[in-house]
């Protein structure tokens, strides 16, 4: 997961990093990629699991239609504490 997500970020230059699926919920993988220093923010969807296909469908159904927008205050991902605890004392 580090190499496939390592090649994204470099290449896309992106520095926030969103994944859902049961990969997604592998702990130990996700510490990695945050300590790796590739991405500022790492978001594992709520329903990582097969679950999540249903929130995906329905979320792309609905910008399809013009029913998802983006509120003003959604300035950054959100994140469970103990990552957003870590990012604020800087990552090693």
């Amino acid at each position: 997961m580090l190499h496939i997500c390592g090649h994204f970020g470099r290449k896309t230059g992106l520095r926030k990093l969103a994944m859902a699926g049961g990969v997604a919920l592998n702990c130990t993988a996700n510490g990695r990629l945050l300590q790796s220093g590739l991405f500022d923010d790492i978001y594992v969807q709520p329903a990582a699991g097969d679950d999540g296909s249903a929130l995906g469908a329905a979320l792309w159904s609905a910008s399809r239609n013009g029913g998802v927008k983006k509120r003003p205050d959604a300035g950054s991902l959100p994140r469970p504490r103990a990552l957003a605890s870590r990012n604020r004392q800087g990552s090693r």
